[in-house]
């Protein structure tokens, strides 16, 4: 394994990182990022593009990078990503690593997809996001569940209600999270993907989410009620996910139905 500052100190100097607008890191041959790319009609032409035969660790600091759009570095080791100054970045690609903290712009309109796929992070609410109106990709959960049975697993947690602002939200994955609350205040006007499922861990904080739903649906004879919600809340097909959020919007309609008429 390869410290990750080192290996950025080595292979990018700083007086080349001003020019930079993508950076792809992953740890794949040349050959097998070819072969990717040529089976999805794929051609890179602007990015700077590594390809690692051993996975980088430790912190990866991408401050020095101004003007920086879009990242990707996935399959690494490593546990901690700063992006204080990258108040350009569009796009962030971080699957697949053991990030326990990202540190993001504290302020940007730039930002528009976030992956942070099967990390390691520690517990923390949604707050950050609340910060970035244009976001329209949001994916924080866990889908691996060899990782969640070796205890990695995002600790996202809390309410849903810190994305109330993100208007142009149009997909989020909160898969086996602990984020357990704030439904009613999710924007879905523009949402046509929401993944929340538990992913087999049992005592994740998403199921209070999931359970909302279990009493809404007439099952078949010999349907298991749990099974079933979690089949439905981790739903990756197009069509049921579009099903899903017709039912959200009709469960928050209620619940403002519900309010309105309680207030004296």
């Amino acid at each position: 394994m390869t410290n990750a500052q080192t290996w950025l100190d080595e292979n990018i100097p700083l007086n080349q990182r001003n020019n930079i607008r993508e950076l792809l890191i992953d740890n794949i041959s040349q050959q097998e990022r070819n072969e990717r790319d040529n089976e999805l009609g794929l051609r890179s032409r602007t990015a700077n593009e590594y390809y690692l035969t051993t996975p980088l660790t430790g912190e990866l600091n991408l401050s020095t990078f101004p003007h920086l759009k879009r990242l990707k570095v996935e399959h690494q080791s490593l546990t901690r990503l700063v992006l204080a100054d990258c108040h350009s970045l569009e796009s962030l690609e971080a699957n697949d690593n053991l990030l326990r903290e990202v540190v993001f712009p504290t302020q940007t309109q730039a930002l528009e997809s976030v992956y942070l796929t099967n990390n390691d992070l520690s517990a923390r609410n949604l707050y950050c996001f609340s910060h970035f109106p244009n976001l329209r990709v949001l994916f924080l959960g866990t889908d691996d569940k060899d990782r969640i049975r070796q205890g990695i697993y995002n600790r996202w947690n809390g309410s849903l209600m810190y994305l109330l602002t993100l208007t142009k939200l149009e997909e989020l994955d909160i898969n086996a999270t602990d984020i357990d609350d704030g439904l009613r205040c999710l924007a879905t006007k523009g949402l046509n993907y929401f993944t929340f499922g538990s992913q087999g861990r049992t005592e994740a904080g998403v199921n209070q989410i999931k359970n909302i739903f279990k009493n809404d649906f007439r099952l078949k004879e010999g349907e298991d009620a749990e099974e079933w919600i979690e089949e439905w809340a981790a739903d990756d097909d197009f069509d049921n996910n579009s099903y899903k959020i017709r039912h959200i919007r009709g469960w928050q309609e209620r619940q403002i139905t519900a309010w309105v008429v309680e207030v004296p």
